[in-house]
């Protein structure tokens, strides 16, 4: 079984408020996982027309969510990661974490990309990942997509399928950002998910075996087959870690306690900077 002294270059991530250089793990701090064998994400059906059809990016976020659970940790065994994220019912939620309330992982398209500290102008994605401070366990992820639209001009040209002239690969990028959803912070491996750099025009899709090795150290196989997410839906406290992907420069992140990471950002951009961020 493959394990973390045998991994090329993934990562993850940890309560420590950076990771300056993607090519280096972060030092320090708790590892955050998911406590369970599986985590549900649903879509916020508030998408804006003119960007992505509603149907199309649930197909695309399941096939993303599919290629992670289909990582072999073990190709002799055909052993998998003992975790799996599964796409449940649609919820029109607030986006963000709130302390004592009831509180859903989505996955979303804003109608405006949101001019704050948080949100760089230029990121494609960002993730927002709530932790309990006491142990690392993950509660709440939040992913929002910055796709170009009639509303929001400065967006994301992004391609559901085809590469295209100019434009970000959509499968690649929430493949990306479903690695951080599981715990996974940046790689140093060029060809993995994880890595934090892409070509526009490329894909990047499929967890590699450097993807498969991170997720597999952190959630081993167990042999149980089934897990019901809804179990487990509710979560009331904790602070927040984000990750945005960027094509020109990295996002940042909100939550009462933030972790900002550098993004996927396009080949030959320049790279920004990390912040963390504390409210």
């Amino acid at each position: 079984m493959l394990g973390p002294s045998e991994a090329l270059g993934w990562c993850r991530t940890t309560t420590m408020p950076e990771q300056p250089d993607p090519l280096v793990c972060p030092e320090g701090g708790s590892p955050v996982a998911w406590p369970y064998g599986c985590a549900a994400l649903h879509l916020d059906p508030r998408v804006p027309s003119g960007t992505i059809p509603l149907e199309a990016l649930r197909q695309l976020t399941g096939a993303a969510m599919e290629r992670w659970a289909s990582a072999l940790c073990d190709p002799l065994r055909g052993a998998h990661p003992g975790f799996r994220l599964q796409l449940l019912g649609d919820l029109a939620v607030p986006l963000g974490y709130f302390e004592g309330g009831v509180n859903a992982s989505t996955v979303s398209i804003p109608s405006r990309w949101v001019r704050d500290a948080f949100h760089a102008p230029d990121a494609a994605a960002l993730t927002v990942v709530t932790f309990a401070s006491d142990n690392a366990d993950i509660l709440d992820t939040d992913v929002e997509l910055n796709v170009r639209g009639p509303d929001n001009p400065r967006g994301v040209s992004f391609t559901l399928d085809l590469v295209g002239p100019d434009r970000t690969d959509l499968q690649t990028t929430l493949s990306h950002e479903l690695g951080h959803v599981q715990g996974l912070a940046h790689s140093a491996e060029e060809s993995a998910v994880m890595w934090s750099l892409v070509r526009q025009n490329h894909q990047r899709r499929t967890p590699t075996e450097d993807d498969a090795r991170g997720l597999c150290a952190v959630y081993p196989p167990t042999g149980v087959s089934t897990c019901d997410p809804g179990l487990h839906g509710l979560s009331f406290h904790g602070k927040g870690v984000g990750c945005s992907a960027a094509p020109a420069a990295p996002g940042s992140v909100a939550g009462q306690w933030s972790l900002a990471l550098l993004g996927l950002a396009c080949l030959g951009a320049r790279r920004g900077r990390d912040r963390s961020v504390s409210g």
